[in-house]
């Protein structure tokens, strides 16, 4: 299959972050009471091997409930956000399963910070973390926090911005559009229209890097499913299909695209 110049090869992940972006392993919805007692990591929770990890995660954080955090615990795991993968995936794996406020409240905190990733792998903790927000009870309650970590703000000049990682921003927005927030839809279209022709005049907010694979994937997806279509879109197709996907999701969802 013929690649372009934004293509990118697979980003080889822990299982974990596979498990979360195919299968609903770790984030699903729904809760129940938050227990007494605050669970604890266990010792190995950072070195043991990927398999034992996550049998450790279900069988600690099943799903279906919130499970309130030691206070330990949340400190030790909101630390971990600021590592470098894995640790900072498990830690947002296992934040996100909890469902207790104050890991939802850790991992907001953690892309507020609006980190710029120093090596191409090195966001993959904070896409978990925006991935796992979906998940948290309430979600529209945060829409507040999440929509200028997605989207420009072109009323006020000394906000921050949005997040400066493309593939952490496309996950923000798409957290959003599962939670019913359509603004990011527009941002979501630019983004898979990187590298087509049509998508040269789109007054773009962001640079798209020599490697757009996955943000593009993603974003696909996100539409799609706001769409109620089946996701079909393929990174390494050829530009005018990959035009040709945009403009039927632009239709599908009522937007007009120059």
């Amino acid at each position: 299959m013929r690649k372009g110049p934004h293509t990118s090869a697979p980003r080889k992940w822990p299982t974990a972050v596979a498990c979360l972006f195919g299968t609903p392993l770790f984030f699903l919805l729904g809760c129940s009471a938050v227990p007494a007692a605050g669970w604890s990591l266990p010792s190995d929770w950072s070195t043991a091997e990927p398999l034992v990890f996550e049998r450790m995660a279900l069988r600690n954080l099943p799903d279906g409930r919130v499970t309130a955090l030691a206070p330990s615990t949340i400190q030790e795991l909101a630390a971990a956000l600021n590592a470098p993968p894995p640790l900072s995936v498990r830690a947002a794996v296992l934040l996100g399963r909890s469902r207790d406020p104050l890991a939802e409240e850790a991992l907001l905190l953690r892309l507020e910070r609006r980190v710029s990733s120093s090596a191409r792998d090195h966001d993959a903790g904070d896409v978990v973390a925006a991935a796992a927000l979906a998940s948290f009870p309430s979600p529209r309650s945060r829409s507040a926090r999440l929509l200028p970590l997605a989207l420009a703000s072109g009323s006020q000049a000394d906000a921050p911005g949005p997040h400066p990682d493309l593939e952490v921003r496309v996950e923000i927005a798409g957290t959003l559009l599962t939670v019913g927030e359509d603004a990011p839809l527009t941002f979501l279209l630019q983004v898979l229209r990187i590298d087509t022709w049509a998508g040269r005049a789109d007054p773009r907010d962001f640079e798209a890097g020599p490697t757009t694979a996955w943000a593009r994937s993603r974003a696909a997806r996100f539409l799609s499913l706001r769409a109620g279509l089946e996701p079909t879109y393929e990174a390494d197709a050829s530009i005018a299909d990959r035009q040709r996907e945009a403009l039927l999701l632009a239709a599908a969802l009522g937007i007009e695209l120059p």
